[in-house]
């Protein structure tokens, strides 16, 4: 995975991959490149607020999401941003 810094805020948000997937509620957050520190605190990537909301890319706390109750999707597999955007917009 892209390390904050290292691709953020360069990460291509047509072409880039998430790697990882948050959610709490119907809001998600969707990392393509986290902060290579050990407490891995920071992270880039999309966030959506809901079907309604358009999503927004930056920076977001990993560590302030998992207190604030967010869970991480065991289930998500790496997947292309396009991919996803995709099938959002059928939403």
């Amino acid at each position: 995975m892209p390390r904050v810094g290292a691709n953020a805020p360069t990460c291509d948000l047509n072409s880039g991959t998430v790697h990882l997937h948050y959610f709490m509620g119907s809001r998600h957050w969707y990392v393509l490149a986290r902060d290579a520190s050990h407490a891995q605190e920071r992270a880039y990537g999309v966030c959506r607020w809901g079907s309604e909301e358009p999503e927004a890319a930056g920076y977001f706390p990993l560590n302030v999401l998992l207190s604030a109750g967010a869970e991480l999707d065991m289930y998500f597999e790496p997947t292309p941003l396009a991919e996803l955007k995709r099938a959002w917009a059928r939403e």
